[in-house]
């Protein structure tokens, strides 16, 4: 269906303009933030954990202007910062947790949410994306798309 081809289609798109690198991630985050029917979809696969729901900087932001109802929105920038996190007056230790962020790259975001939901004595179920560009799959990593799924490290298609 073309609903499930959309990321693909994004990610098309982003690499005929651009290789890689923060320019190609800066335009796809763009353009997964401001497409309602993705995120849409990303926060239904994510409720689907039945977890309490967390998510970072624009993409919560525009996940709940959408009105989606994300339980925790915190700041963006968490991989460039050296700024600290603080969940603990918003984690119950009693509750299960999952991350929606727009693409995963190098996990740094990820495991500061991760680090900081442990210290608050909960548990990271998963992390669900709409872009996952890691070379190596990581298990609590889910994605709409995953690049190395579809290309080599060369970027040559695979299927």
């Amino acid at each position: 269906s073309l609903h499930d081809a959309l990321p693909i289609y994004k990610v098309n798109n982003c690499l005929e303009k651009f290789i890689g690198g923060e320019i190609f991630f800066d335009e796809l985050d763009k353009q997964i933030k401001f497409d309602k029917q993705l995120l849409e979809e990303l926060f239904y696969k994510a409720k689907n954990e039945k977890a309490e729901v967390i998510a970072s900087g624009e993409i919560g932001l525009c996940l709940h202007n959408y009105g989606f109802p994300i339980d925790i929105i915190v700041q963006g920038g968490l991989r460039k910062n050296k700024e600290v996190l603080d969940l603990s007056p918003f984690i119950d230790a009693n509750k299960d947790y999952v991350f929606i962020d727009d693409s995963y790259f190098s996990g740094k975001t990820a495991q500061v949410i991760k680090e900081e939901i442990e210290r608050c004595g909960a548990k990271l179920k998963c992390v669900w994306v709409a872009y996952d560009g890691s070379q190596t799959p990581i298990h609590k990593v889910k994605s709409l798309y995953r690049y190395y799924d579809n290309f080599d490290v060369l970027g040559r298609k695979i299927k």
